[in-house]
């Protein structure tokens, strides 16, 4: 199991993890007898619909993972041991998903505890989901703990119009008391246009934002949270599944190699050029541009923390094969 996990990135551990991972009663594992730490949350959420659907199109899910982080440990490395955070490429930039961006040796870090709080909410509109407390098993001695998500099932929720509000109510527990942050979700983008020549080459995605108020929405209170920075925005291109020789010259057998994630990163208005060198010489099966804010929590029941909101705009073939497409 070690030498397996050590191959893997910070996010691939916490989805292995995840997959493994049962809804039951929970219990803390404590701190080291004289350590000093604090409680950092990292709370996620994803909005998501297919270009141009309305009414009940928009799916969300949400994700909270609460972080005892020992005085002089980066609590952002913890976070992206556990997939809580990711790295994003600079805007003009784009890499290969999974292909061991991020590997980190375990010799390097300390056991990583995740907390139970007690009761986690969120809510969106009129849609209001509990977070169920999934035990984290202990991968290698390093990770323990318990993370918050969504019940496997996708939340529908009022489409995004405007800024919508996302608020996490947070029972408390641990230690942490409990608390409520509100935060505006953004607006999509919009105007997308998704071209590949037949031949190959590369696959050039274009969007707009819907709105230039990058930084407007902070949480409603500034004593919970304040906007971290301008909106990230970037681009997941999904090509498909790809039959392959098990073995050089073996015409006769032929294994399947998994889809391949390029992710780009962009800015408000963008024209992303997909190198073909990284397709690999697949088909697209999908194109989803995301636009994701992120909050620094500041409440006093926190040591920090984040909120990130993610609204992503998803076109699939042969939807991407078009000119142009709009919301």
């Amino acid at each position: 199991m070690l030498s397996c996990l050590a191959r893997l990135s910070p996010t691939s551990v916490a989805v292995c993890a995840l997959l493994t991972g049962c809804a039951v009663p929970v219990e803390s594992g404590g701190q080291v007898e004289g350590e000093t730490a604090s409680v950092h949350a990292f709370l996620n959420v994803e909005q998501s619909a297919a270009l141009g659907q309305q009414g009940e199109g928009t799916r969300q899910t949400a994700a909270a993972t609460f972080l005892r982080v020992p005085d002089g440990t980066d609590p952002q490395l913890m976070a992206r041991m556990v997939g809580a955070v990711v790295d994003l490429p600079l805007p003009g930039q784009c890499r290969v998903e999974g292909q061991g961006e991020g590997l980190l040796p375990l010799r390097m870090l300390n056991p990583i505890e995740m907390v139970p709080v007690g009761e986690v909410s969120v809510r969106a509109g009129e849609a209001s989901t509990r977070l169920v407390a999934r035990a984290y098993p202990d991968v290698a001695h390093l990770i323990s703990g318990v993370v918050y998500t969504s019940s496997g099932r996708e939340q529908p929720v009022k489409p995004v119009v405007g800024e919508s509000l996302v608020t996490f109510d947070v029972a408390g527990g641990e230690g942490v008391a409990g608390f409520e942050v509100a935060v505006s979700a953004p607006e999509p983008v919009d105007q997308l246009r998704v071209e590949r020549d037949e031949g190959g080459g590369p696959v050039v995605v274009a969007w707009q934002a819907a709105s230039e108020s990058r930084r407007a929405g902070a949480a409603v209170s500034a004593d919970v949270g304040v906007v971290e920075g301008d909106d990230q925005f970037f681009v997941d291109v999904v090509f498909g599944a790809q039959a392959a020789p098990v073995a050089p010259g073996d015409v006769d057998g032929e294994l399947l190699r998994a889809p391949r994630t390029v992710r780009c990163g962009g800015a408000a208005t963008s024209t992303i050029a997909v190198p073909a060198a990284l397709s690999g010489e697949r088909a697209v099966t999908s194109v989803a541009v995301h636009r994701l804010r992120t909050i620094r929590l500041t409440t006093p029941a926190l040591g920090g923390g984040q909120v990130r909101v993610d609204v992503m705009r998803l076109l699939s073939v042969p939807e991407a094969r078009g000119e142009e497409a709009t919301r």
